[in-house]
């Protein structure tokens, strides 16, 4: 049965309570990538961008499992992208992404 119009109303603000964190999260990461000048892929939006992202648990490149602490380990997940036109490339670790760019 579908939702009425008031339900919907009152379903969303519940979830938006209940998931405060995680909105803030993803809402101030986005905007840090657009302050960064970080672009999707084409055909990709930043909410896709987002959940490839928070996804993924392993670097796209040596395989090693992030370290997901928010700490700023060498095994810490990066957002790998060129500097040139700001299109994201790969999820990477620290370590990787350091020596991507070498």
């Amino acid at each position: 049965m579908p939702y009425t119009k008031e339900e919907r109303k009152e379903y969303d603000r519940l979830y938006r309570i209940k998931n405060k964190e995680r909105i803030n999260e993803k809402v101030n990461t986005i905007a840090r990538w657009k302050f960064y000048g970080i672009i999707p892929r084409e055909n990709e939006t930043y909410q896709d961008l987002w959940e490839k992202v928070i996804n993924c648990y392993n670097c796209e490149e040596c395989n090693v499992e992030f370290n997901l602490d928010n700490g700023r380990s060498k095994y810490g997940r990066c957002l790998d992208h060129d500097h040139e036109t700001g299109y994201f490339r790969k999820v990477l670790c620290r370590s990787c992404n350091a020596d991507y760019g070498k």
